[in-house]
Parts: C-alpha cells; structure tokens; sequence
C-alpha cells in the first residue's frame, strides 16, 4: 500500500542521509566520490520511488472531483511554504547562535 510505501522510502532515505553524514570526512577524500555519489543516487532512487510518487497520488484521490485542482494547488503550495519558512527559520537560528550558513 502507500503507507507502507512512503513509510519504507522515508526510513531508507532517512538511513542513507544519516549514513552519508557520517561518513562525510571519509567521502570527501578524491578517491571515495564514486561512493558518495553511489549512496547519493541510492538515496535519490529511494526518494522518487516513495515519498515524492505518493506526494501527487493522495491529494488526487482524497479531494472530491469538484475541487480538485484547487485542494491539490493549495497543498502544493503549503508544502513549498514550509520549505521557504523551514529555510528561513533555520538560517535565523544559525544567525542568531553565532554559526553562518554554508550557503
């Protein structure tokens, strides 16, 4: 089911970023970008096989034909609020503890 499926592609991606982070000083070496490239694109797999194929299926079966298009645009919307408040809020935090961002 689609539970089952977004649940296993969140755990998996979850395991490969905690796996990549690390293991980072290991992979930054020039001779280990193969492998990070490797778990990098397992993990993207990982990510379109699960969480982001169910993203677009639910919202198209639980809104009412009607109001479709419309429930589905506003749930795309929020969820891209929430990464630009998420972005925000995390590059104030680092700011306001003394850390400057990486980007």
């Amino acid at each position: 089911g689609r539970k089952r499926l977004q649940l296993g592609g969140f755990v998996l991606v979850g395991f490969l970023f905690f796996l990549i982070g690390g293991i980072m000083p290991i992979l930054e070496r020039p001779e280990n970008t193969g492998i990070f490239v490797f778990l990098y694109c397992l993990a993207t797999f990982f990510y379109q096989f699960g969480p982001n194929s169910t993203t677009f299926l639910i919202p198209a079966e639980v809104y009412a034909t009607p109001v479709r298009a419309r429930c589905h645009g506003l749930s795309a919307m929020s969820g891209k609020l929430g990464a630009v408040v998420g972005e925000q809020g995390i590059a104030q935090m680092l700011d306001s503890i003394g850390l400057t961002p990486m980007f």
